[in-house]
C-alpha cells in the first residue's frame, strides 16, 4: 500500500482510496478492495490510532488481494508509525 498524506493544523481527518482498474481488473475486486482500506481506517479510527490532524490518500497494490481487514490495518499502522517519525 502507497499512502499520501497532507497535515496542517486546521485540516480535519479524512481519506480517500484509489484502486486502478489495471491493478484490479473486475470491478468486483476494485470495490472489494476499496471497501477493505476503507473499514480498516475506519476502525483505526475508532480505536484512536489514526493520526487526526491529516488527510491521507492510500493507493491501493495488488499484494492487498486475498488479505483480510486486521492484515491491512496492520499496514496502515506501519504507514502511519513510518510518517510519524518522518515529522
Amino acid at each position: 500500500m502507497v499512502a499520501w498524506r497532507y497535515s496542517s493544523p486546521g485540516v480535519e481527518r479524512q481519506a480517500g482510496v484509489v484502486v486502478s482498474k489495471k491493478t484490479f481488473h473486475d470491478a468486483v475486486d476494485r470495490n472489494r478492495a476499496k471497501r477493505l482500506v476503507r473499514e480498516a481506517y475506519r476502525l483505526l479510527v475508532k480505536a484512536g490510532e489514526a493520526p487526526c490532524d491529516a488527510q491521507w490518500i492510500f493507493i491501493v497494490r495488488q499484494s492487498i488481494s486475498g488479505k483480510k481487514c486486521a492484515d491491512v490495518m496492520d499496514d496502515m499502522r506501519k504507514v502511519f508509525k513510518h510518517c510519524h517519525e518522518q515529522d
